[in-house]
């Protein structure tokens, strides 16, 4: 993401690894609170991936590493049916 100059997606990344670091280190559980926030960041990307190859851009800036979900998905907006 950063290659490609997607700030919005490379910090997207980064809070979803470090949520997987604190997993495997054991500093949090995999909760279905934890599991729900891969999931919708994993949604989020595909989300993103797919406007991308449609020439648009995601349109939120970079998200905090502390709110990997980006509360109602603040990566990008739903692209037009």
């Amino acid at each position: 993401a950063r290659a490609a100059g997607v700030p919005a997606i490379e910090g997207r990344c980064h809070a979803l690894e470090a949520l997987l670091a604190d997993v495997r280190a054991r500093r949090r559980t995999l909760d279905a609170p934890a599991l729900a926030t891969l999931f919708d960041g994993v949604d989020a990307l595909r989300r993103a991936a797919a406007r991308l190859r449609g020439g648009a851009s995601p349109t939120a800036p970079a998200l905090d590493a502390a709110d990997p979900t980006g509360g109602e998905d603040a990566l990008v907006a739903e692209a037009p049916a």
